[in-house]
Formats: structure tokens, C-alpha cells, sequence
């Protein structure tokens, strides 16, 4: 009953926050990459919510197919973020398909052949890790790129991409953890399994769709600021600021025309 009613709850948060992302993308489709998290944000929460009904539903079903929406969902999300933070060119998108493709057979092989949990444990955490460890990567570059390309006075808190690089370094490591932990001391029922994934996904769920969020208002709100203060086309500062700074300018030479010790 326990496991039903946080079924239920992550259903529900799954659809508010797939719906507020899809919504954010609609209202801010000149930030890139935002199409590209909503959906494999979805696909994540779809294979979540198979992955909880192991009872009801076929292994091929709850098993392989959820842990390939889980896991595949993850791709377009890193392809996104790159896209978002201004990083085209990464391969690590590439590079994660590619191992998800291996993950993927791992799987196949542990399910369907030889059954083991630990081994899709193993590999299941190895795919997160890898995942948490390139959005960490492309977080921290993005941030760096950021404040060599923007303005000193265009640069925002970041307070959205610090929340989901916080995160991402969480899930990091604490997978492994987690993994070893079950390793050595095996959980003993298929509910209390799936309580720990509920609950975990349902943290998960909530913070990564509002870091996006947030991340999303402040860019545009960096672009505004950014737009007040230079002309988008010859990147100089516009006619008001130009004043503005001329006249701070004008001030500060009119105080330091007589050489005194006092006035500059």
C-alpha cells in the first residue's frame, strides 16, 4: 500500500514537471537545447514509473524496457544541457549512447539469459555514473565558458546550474555507494527495493526539473540585461549606457582637474 501511494505521488510529480518543462521550453524556444530535456526528461519518468510496477507488469516490460527509458532518456538531457551551455561540438553525447548501447545488452544478457540483479545492479550504476559524471562535466565547462564570453555585468548567479550540479555530484556518488551497499548486503524484498527507488527518483525528479527551470529564467534574464546594456549587432555598448558611463567618466575627470591629494 506504502509503494502504491509513492507511485502515485511520483506519477503525479512526473506529469506536473514534464508538463512544466514542456511549458518552459514553449515560452523560451530561443534557449537552445530545452526541447531536448523535456522529452528525455519524460522518457526518464515513464521508464521510472514501469520500473516501480515489477509486480503488475512482464520483466520485458519493467525490467528492460524501463531501465532503457531511464537510461536512454539521459542522452537527449546531456545533449541539451551541451546545446544550452553553448557546447555543439562535445562528443560525450556520442560516447554515452555508445556505452548505453552495451548497457543495453548487459542487460538483455542478465535478464533474459543469465538472471542476475547484482549484474544489472553493476552495470545499471556504472550507466548512471557515467551519465552524472558528463553532466557534471558539461555544467562546469558551460560555467566557465559563461563567464569568459558574457559581460561583467551580464553574469547571473547560477544558482539553477550550481542546484543541478549539486545534484549530479550527488547521484555520483552516491550510486556506487548504494551499489556496494546491495552488494554486500542484498535487499531482502522487491518492495523495499522499490520504496528506495521511489523515493530516491521522486527527490531526483523535483530538484532536476527545477534547476532546468531556474537555469532557463536566468538566462533569459542575463540576455535582457545583457541586450540594456550593448547593441546585439555591433557588440558596443548602446547609446544609453554610453551616456551613463560617459558621464561617470566626465565626473571623475572634473573632480581630478586641479591636482589635489583629496579629490582622486
Amino acid at each position: 500500500m506504502e509503494n502504491q501511494n509513492l507511485a502515485i505521488a511520483l506519477a503525479l510529480v512526473s506529469l506536473v514537471t514534464g508538463i512544466a518543462l514542456l511549458v518552459n521550453w514553449s515560452s523560451n524556444r530561443q534557449v537552445f537545447g530545452l526541447l531536448k530535456i523535456a522529452l528525455g526528461f519524460m522518457a526518464n519518468c515513464v521508464g521510472i514509473l514501469l520500473a516501480s510496477m515489477q509486480e503488475f507488469i512482464p520483466p520485458l516490460i519493467s525490467v528492460f524496457f524501463a531501465n532503457a527509458l531511464i537510461m536512454g532518456g539521459r542522452i537527449p538531457v546531456l545533449s541539451g544541457l551541451a546545446n544550452f551551455w553553448n557546447q555543439e561540438a562535445t562528443k560525450l553525447p556520442l560516447f554515452c549512447l555508445v556505452w548505453f548501447l552495451g548497457t543495453m545488452a548487459g542487460f538483455y544478457y542478465f535478464t533474459f539469459i543469465d538472471e542476475s540483479i547484482l549484474w544489472r545492479t553493476r552495470i545499471y550504476t556504472q550507466m548512471m555514473l557515467i551519465f552524472s559524471a558528463s553532466i557534471v562535466y558539461i555544467l562546469v565547462r558551460g560555467l566557465r565558458i559563461e563567464r569568459k564570453l558574457r559581460p561583467v555585468m551580464a553574469i547571473n548567479t547560477n544558482f539553477g546550474a550550481y542546484l543541478l550540479l549539486t545534484l549530479s555530484l550527488f547521484n555520483a556518488v552516491g550510486d556506487p555507494i548504494l551499489a556496494l551497499f546491495r552488494a554486500g548486503q542484498s535487499i531482502t524484498s522487491l518492495e523495499q527495493a522499490t520504496t528506495i527507488l521511489l523515493l530516491s527518483n521522486l527527490v531526483t525528479v523535483t530538484i532536476f526539473a527545477l534547476s532546468i527551470i531556474i537555469m532557463t529564467m536566468e538566462e533569459v534574464a542575463a540576455e535582457y540585461q545583457e541586450n540594456a546594456i550593448y547593441d546585439p549587432i555591433t557588440t558596443i555598448l548602446n547609446h544609453r549606457t554610453f551616456i551613463e558611463v560617459s558621464n561617470r567618466v566626465l565626473g571623475v575627470a572634473l573632480r581630478c582637474a586641479t591636482p589635489s591629494p583629496f579629490r582622486c
